[in-house]
């Protein structure tokens, strides 16, 4: 009895211990709605070595959405990344997410990420970046 106590105790304090701390990411952006602090920090390295800048949507011929945004390292040294763009619906309702890419960002570099929606009915996007492990 005493051991099952002492591991659920261990496994109640392990869990509210746990921070997702896989990357940085952007807050959805909608072409009505740029957010004035693109950057949620789930890692805050990662958040001190890398800002975004420059979001933005614009229509093609076809009708879907372009997203586009400005990765900005402020490290010195090369940073082997990953990124990925989430589209939503006006509803915020997700429709897809893009394969994971994989990038390097140069000491001080600044790198344009494109994607196209995969519908008409994707409206607004957000981006999240991961080290590349």
């Amino acid at each position: 009895m005493r051991r099952a106590f002492v591991a659920i105790a261990v496994l109640v304090m392990l869990s509210g211990c746990a921070t997702y701390t896989a990357g940085v990411g952007t807050s959805v952006i909608s072409a009505t709605d740029m957010p004035n602090q693109l950057v949620k920090a789930n890692n805050p390295l990662m958040n001190r070595r890398l800002t975004f800048e420059h979001a933005g949507l614009q229509s093609l011929e076809d009708g879907r959405k372009e997203a586009f945004i400005t990765l900005r390292s402020t490290y010195k040294y090369d940073q082997p990344l990953q990124y990925q763009f989430y589209w939503y619906t006006n509803v915020g309702r997700e429709v897809s997410k893009t394969p994971w890419q994989p990038i390097v960002l140069h000491g001080d570099q600044q790198l344009q990420l494109q994607s196209v929606a995969p519908s008409l009915d994707a409206t607004a996007f957000r981006v999240y970046v991961r080290r590349a492990d």
